[in-house]
């Protein structure tokens, strides 16, 4: 299950969070999806390494998006209550509202759903999956302590070797990600 929600489910929500919208944030999300073919699927040795830092760094970097999008549209909307209208403290084509659009901040109309739904869902949905990816990850993957201790091992010694079958298809479940993770890169144009 962890192999999967980190070869498939997690590149896919960062697919559609790259493809929905054109900014920094997205950029930022679609380099993210091209690293993770790079990493090794979460196992023990693994979520202590590269993997883990790369599923917190994942989150770090959602949340961060997401706290701004709802700081900003938050001050916007602080701004204009009482004569103003939402927005008016940034009029369009400005080049304060220029820049904080390419970053990824953008003023929402409210006649426009359809848009609000682009802008801000990607975030969302970014912050939630990769929590829950991270969550999955580490309490599906026991640590390299609790298996040592499961086998009636001492902490020093090596785990034995796991089966050929086992890595079968270990290696087919990462073979097939890389594939999916390559197809939808090929899909959105990125590749």
């Amino acid at each position: 299950v962890a192999k999967f929600l980190f070869r498939a489910f997690l590149p896919l929500v960062l697919l559609g969070a790259t493809v929905v919208r054109f900014n920094g944030i997205s950029l930022v999300y679609g380099l993210l999806l091209l690293i993770s073919p790079l990493l090794a699927s979460p196992s023990t040795e693994s979520m202590s390494g590269h993997t883990g830092g790369y599923l917190i760094t994942v989150t770090v970097f959602s949340t961060l998006a997401l706290l701004a999008q709802v700081v900003f549209q938050g001050y916007m909307l602080a701004k204009s209550s009482g004569n103003s209208t939402y927005g008016q403290l940034l009029p369009p084509c400005s080049p304060l509202e220029s820049s904080l659009r390419q970053i990824g901040l953008q003023r929402l109309e409210p006649n426009d759903i359809v848009n609000i739904i682009r802008i801000i869902v990607p975030d969302i949905a970014m912050f939630i999956v990769s929590i829950v990816v991270l969550v999955a990850c580490r309490m599906l993957i026991p640590r390299s302590q609790d298996v040592s201790v499961l086998l009636g091992q001492d902490t020093q010694s090596q785990c034995p070797p796991r089966r050929s079958l086992s890595r079968r298809r270990s290696q087919v479940v990462k073979v097939l990600g890389e594939v999916c993770v390559v197809f939808f890169l090929a899909l959105s144009g990125v590749a």
